[in-house]
């Protein structure tokens, strides 16, 4: 879930899908479960948070133009995450 689903109770929306896409491919390229383990209100506790270490310190021989696309999906905030599929789609060329 992404932390505006947790905090304020939004509906799902295009942030929050990029959100979801960025953790699964943080889980593809790492290997690592992205908001660690444990319960479930731990993990949820975790996505709220968004907090996470720099994806380019964990991957070897991943482009930087994904992991910058990877790390902008995961903004804590939704509108510092790209503005749709599509200018995310731009971003990775």
């Amino acid at each position: 879930l992404a932390p505006e689903l947790i905090a304020n109770g939004l509906a799902p929306s295009t942030a929050s899908d990029l959100f979801a896409c960025g953790l699964l491919w943080r889980r593809l390229l790492t290997g690592r479960a992205p908001l660690g383990g444990g319960s479930s209100l731990c993990r949820m506790r975790a996505a709220h948070q968004a907090r996470f270490t720099d994806l380019a310190r964990l991957t070897i021989d991943v482009p930087l133009e994904l992991t910058a696309a990877v790390q902008a999906c995961l903004a804590a905030a939704p509108g510092d995450r790209p503005a749709s599929f599509a200018a995310l789609a731009a971003q990775l060329g």
